[in-house]
C-alpha cells in the first residue's frame, strides 16, 4: 500500500478510548472466530469483529473501510513417545499427570491491515509483549501515520472483552458469596443449648397464635411475633418483650435466614438445625434505550437469531475425522464442528448476573429466563404478532374453597413449565427396594462395593407426579373473608387445573429438593412413562392429561358462590365503618395541647379508629406534609366521586397532565385517580399522590376489585379463551408424545452438567427457504427419524437406550398439534 492509501485509511479509523471495549473474539452475525479458516476482521471504527461471510455486507451498510484481520493458528506440540503415555496421576501440569491445554499446542497470531472495497491486505507485525497499550515500536518499520499506528497497536493489545467480563463477574460472585455485614453482637454471641429444634415449616409464635411476622431469637431459639404497628396490624410485641426481659440481643425474621445472615455464628446450625441454600433471583436489567443505537453484540434479537440459525442451518455440522485421536502428536489443530455461543452467553449474563459466571445453574430457571427475555424483546419490537413461545404457554387455574362457608375464589396464571412433585409414597417397586437395601447393608458390613448395575432406584410413575400436582391441598388456620364478621379461622381447600393443553408441554420433575436438615439434595429416582410400540418397531413414550382439565364454563360454576376478596372487604370497611367513627374527645384534647389543629386531631382519631393518643400522634407525624391536613373533616373525596362498582377512566382528564404524572413514576391509573381527586390540577394532584399513598392505593383497589369481579362473572373460562395480556392459547386433545428431555448428570445440586436427548424427527433439517448445507468430504447424516440423539457438550451421537427415566425436564408434543414448524 502506498503512503497516500495509509493516509486515507488513517482518516477512517479511531483509537479506542479509555475503557472502550474491543470485541475480537467472535463475529456477532455468525460464529466465525479468529480460529476459523479465514479468521475475523476487526472494524477499526466500531471495534467489532466481523466474519468473512458478512464482511462485504457490513461495508455496504456502514461505509467502514479499514479492518484488522486477526487469525489464530494452533499447532500440536510433537512430544514423540511421551505423548502416547497414559497419565498415572490425578494432577495437571506435573510429571505423570495431565497436560495443561496450553502445553498441548503452540499458538501463533497473524495480523494484517485490510482495505475495502479493494480488498488490499498488508501484513502487520505482532506487538512486542510487555509494552504499553499505545506502544508502536513494532510498527515503526512500516512508517505508518501515527494515528493509524496507534489505532492498530491499541486493537492488537486490547484485552478480550469476554475474558475481562468473565473475570469481573467471577470476582463479583465471590464477593457476593463471601462479603457479609457482621453484627457486633454476633462476634461473641452466647447461645443456649436447650435442645430446641427449628422445624422446616409450621412456625407459630410461642406466646400467641400468630403465624406470620415471626422472629427467632438466636440465643435461645425462641420464635415470637414482631412489633405492633400504629394501626393495630403486625404482631403482638412478643419478640420485643422477650428481649426486654432477657436482653438476648439478636433475632432474625423467619423466612430470611441464609448462610449470609448467619455467617459469623458458626454454632447456630449445630444447635438449631436451620440452614437454607441461597437462591438469588436478581431482577432483569433494563434494556438499552432505543434512542441509542445498539452494538450488534448487545442486540438480543440478533443474538437469538444468530444462535437459532447456527443450530438449525447445518453450517457448523460436519463429520469428525475418525483418526482425530492420532493427530494430537503433531500438525495443525483441526477445526471441530459445533458452535461456542460465547457472545450469546455474555449477553445473557449481562442482563442477569445469576448466569454471568460458570457456576452450576438450574436448567429450568435458565429456560424460563430465556423465554421471558425473548418474549419481552420480541413484543417490544413486533406488536400484534404471536410469540413463538406461545405454543408452550398454558393457564393454571387455582381454586380456593372456604371450609366454613364453602364459598370459592378463582385465580388463573399463565406458565411455560409445569412443575410436578415426586411423591415417594407412589413407589411401584417397594419389594425390590427393600431387597436391595438389605443387600447394600450386608455389602457395607463385609466391605464389598456393589456395582452400578446392581443399584435399584425407586420407580415413580409420571401419572403419580401429575396426580400429586393436581390433588387437593388443605390449608390450615385460614382466615376466611367470607365469614361474618370476616376473619374467622378455619381451613381452606386448594386445587389446581389446566385451562388449556398447549401444542408443546414442558414438565419439570422436582428432583431437586431440600431435606429435613435444610440442605439441598437430589432425588435419585426413576420416572416411568407409559410406552407403546410405534409403526417402525420403536418405543414411544406418552402421557395423558385428561384428568387435569379445568371444567368448562364461567366462574363461579353452578352452585358456587364467590368469596369476597380481602381488599374488597378492606375498602368496604374504610368506606362505611370509618364514617361511623366519632372522634374521641379525650384524645382530641391531648392532641390540641401538643399544638395540632382541631381538624388535624379529628382526622387522626378517625383514621386510627380512636385506638390511642400514641397512634393518633404517629399518624399525624406521618401526614404533616399533607396539604389538606388542616382542612375540615369530610369523607375521602374518592368515595364521593367514584363508585366502588366503577372503574378508573380518563374522562375529562388532560392527557398531557397524565403524561407528566407518568414521568414522575406513577402508573396511568394512579395518575388518573390523583387528577380526578384534585379536579385536574396537576400540581395539586402530584402533591396529594406523594403525600397520601395509602388513600391513593385504596382508591386504586376499588377500581381493580370492580374490574376483577366483573371479569369473574362475565368472562367464560373455556380452554381456548383469550387472555387479557396476549393472544389465544393453543389447545387440543390431552394426549402427548415425548420428543426430548434434559438430564442432570451428577449426584449433587452444586456440580455436574446437563445433557439433552432429542428425537431425530424433531431436529431441524435446514432453515426454511434456505438450501441445505452439505460439507465437502462429510457425508449426509443418515439414520431413522425414530432414533434418539444425545447432545453432550461438543459430543453429538446416536443414543441406543435413551435414559428418559432420569430426566429433569421433559418435552412433549400434543398428538394432534400442527407441524412443529408452526
Amino acid at each position: 500500500m502506498s503512503e497516500s492509501i495509509f493516509e486515507d485509511l488513517s482518516a477512517q479509523v479511531r483509537v479506542p478510548g479509555d475503557g472502550e471495549k474491543v470485541f475480537k473474539d467472535e463475529c456477532p452475525f455468525s460464529f466465525e472466530t479468529p480460529e476459523t479458516e479465514k479468521g475475523i476482521y476487526i472494524c477499526m471504527r466500531h471495534f467489532v469483529a466481523i466474519g468473512s461471510k458478512i464482511l462485504r455486507l457490513y461495508y455496504e451498510k456502514t461505509g467502514c473501510r479499514a479492518f484488522l484481520r486477526y487469525k489464530i493458528e494452533k499447532q500440536f506440540n510433537d512430544k514423540g513417545a511421551s505423548a502416547q503415555e497414559r497419565p498415572t496421576k490425578l494432577a495437571i501440569g506435573v510429571s505423570g499427570g495431565f497436560d495443561f491445554p496450553q502445553d498441548m499446542y503452540t499458538v501463533t497470531e497473524h495480523w494484517s491491515l485490510v482495505r475495502l472495497p479493494q480488498g488490499d491486505s498488508f501484513d502487520i507485525p505482532n506487538p512486542v509483549p510487555g509494552q504499553g497499550q499505545s506502544d508502536i515500536s513494532h510498527l515503526e518499520i512500516l512508517e505508518l501515520p501515527k494515528h493509524l499506528a496507534i489505532s492498530i497497536a491499541s486493537i492488537q493489545r486490547a484485552e478480550s472483552v469476554l475474558l475481562a467480563e468473565e473475570r469481573a463477574n467471577s470476582l463479583k460472585a465471590w464477593e457476593d458469596d463471601n462479603i457479609c455485614f457482621i453484627s457486633s453482637y454476633a462476634m461473641n454471641l452466647a447461645q443456649i443449648n436447650n435442645s430446641v429444634r427449628i422445624p422446616p415449616s409450621g412456625w407459630k409464635c410461642s406466646k400467641c397464635d400468630l403465624r406470620d411476622n415471626l422472629w427467632m431469637n438466636l440465643t435461645d431459639g425462641t420464635i415470637l411475633c414482631g412489633r405492633k404497628f400504629w394501626d393495630g396490624s403486625g404482631g403482638n410485641n412478643h419478640a420485643l418483650e422477650h428481649y426486654e426481659k432477657t436482653k438476648y440481643p439478636l433475632a432474625v425474621k423467619l423466612g430470611t435466614i441464609t448462610p449470609k445472615v448467619l455467617f459469623s455464628i458458626s454454632q447456630f446450625r449445630s444447635y438449631y438445625a436451620y440452614q437454607l441454600p441461597v437462591w438469588c433471583e436478581e431482577a432483569l436489567d433494563q434494556f438499552t434505550s432505543e434512542d441509542h443505537p445498539l452494538l450488534p453484540v448487545d442486540h438480543i434479537g440478533l443474538q437469538f437469531s444468530k444462535l437459532g440459525h447456527g443450530l438449525c442451518s447445518g453450517v457448523h455440522s460436519w463429520l469428525v475425522p475418525n483418526n482425530l485421536s492420532h493427530t494430537t502428536t503433531g500438525g495443525p489443530v483441526p477445526i471441530l464442528p459445533g458452535i461456542r455461543p460465547i457472545l450469546f452467553r455474555r449477553l445473557m449474563g449481562a442482563h442477569n448476573s445469576t448466569f454471568a459466571t460458570k457456576q452450576q445453574q438450574d436448567a429450568c430457571e435458565f429456560l424460563i429466563y430465556l423465554l421471558d427475555l425473548l418474549e419481552q424483546k420480541a413484543n417490544k419490537q413486533e406488536h400484534g404478532k404471536v410469540h413463538p413461545s406461545n405454543v408452550m404457554r398454558f393457564g393454571v387455574e387455582e381454586r380456593l374453597q372456604c371450609g366454613l362457608t364453602n364459598k370459592v375464589s378463582y385465580k388463573t396464571d399463565h406458565e411455560w413449565i409445569l412443575s410436578v412433585p415426586v411423591p415417594m409414597e407412589a413407589v411401584t417397586n417397594q419389594k425390590a427396594l427393600d431387597n436391595y437395601e438389605k443387600r447394600r447393608v450386608d455389602a457395607e458390613l463385609n466391605g464389598i462395593h456393589l456395582s452400578p448395575e446392581e443399584v435399584v432406584r425407586p420407580i415413580i410413575p409420571m401419572e403419580a407426579c401429575l396426580s400429586a400436582w393436581a390433588e387437593t391441598e388443605q390449608i390450615n388456620d385460614f382466615k376466611t373473608p367470607a365469614s361474618q364478621p370476616p376473619g374467622a379461622k378455619t381451613f381452606a381447600l386448594r386445587s389446581n387445573r389446566l385451562t388449556n393443553f398447549p401444542n408443546y408441554l414442558c414438565i419439570q420433575v422436582g428432583r431437586f429438593t431440600v431435606g429435613t436438615d435444610w440442605l439441598p439434595k437430589k432425588l435419585d429416582v426413576d420416572i416411568e412413562l407409559k410406552s407403546s410400540v410405534g409403526n417402525h418397531g420403536n418405543t414411544e413414550w406418552f402421557i395423558d392429561l385428561n384428568s387435569l382439565r379445568a371444567p368448562n364454563g364461567s366462574r363461579p360454576l353452578p352452585g358456587e358462590q364467590l368469596m369476597p376478596t380481602g381488599d374488597e372487604i378492606k375498602c368496604e370497611q374504610m368506606k362505611t365503618d370509618d364514617d361511623d367513627v366519632q372522634p374521641d374527645v379525650t384524645i382530641i384534647n391531648d392532641l390540641l395541647v401538643m399544638g395540632f389543629t382541631l381538624e388535624a386531631a379529628q382526622k387522626a382519631c378517625k383514621f386510627t379508629q380512636n385506638t390511642s393518643v400514641e397512634n393518633a400522634t404517629n399518624w399525624l407525624m406521618e401526614h404533616l406534609d399533607d396539604p389538606d391536613l388542616n382542612d375540615p373533616l369530610s369523607p375521602p373525596s374518592g368515595y364521593q366521586k367514584q363508585s366502588v362498582a366503577g372503574s378508573v377512566t380518563s374522562t375529562n382528564i388532560d392527557e398531557n397532565a397524565v403524561e407528566m404524572m407518568l414521568a414522575m413514576g406513577f402508573s396511568r391509573q394512579q395518575s388518573i385517580i390523583a387528577l380526578q381527586h384534585k379536579n385536574g390540577n396537576l400540581e395539586q394532584a402530584a402533591d396529594w399522590a406523594l403525600s397520601n399513598p395509602d388513600e391513593l392505593e385504596t382508591l386504586l383497589l376499588q377500581s381493580e376489585i370492580a374490574m376483577t369481579n366483573k371479569s369473574s362473572t362475565d368472562a367464560g373460562n373455556n380452554s381456548n379463551q383469550t387472555s387479557s395480556s396476549g393472544p389465544p392459547l393453543s389447545d387440543g386433545s390431552s394426549k402427548y408424545e415425548l420428543f426430548a428431555f434434559i438430564s442432570h448428570m451428577g449426584k449433587s445440586t452444586n456440580d455436574g452438567h446437563y445433557v439433552a436427548h432429542i428425537k431425530r424427527s424433531f431436529l431441524a433439517k435446514c432453515i426454511p427457504h434456505e438450501p441445505p448445507v452439505y460439507h465437502v468430504g462429510s457425508p449426509i447424516c443418515g439414520g431413522s427419524d425414530q432414533e434418539w440423539i444425545i447432545f453432550n457438550d461438543e459430543k453429538v451421537a446416536k443414543s441406543e437406550c435413551p435414559p428418559h427415566r432420569h430426566a429433569y425436564l421433559y418435552f412433549f408434543r400434543r398428538l394432534d398439534a400442527a407441524d412443529q414448524s408452526d
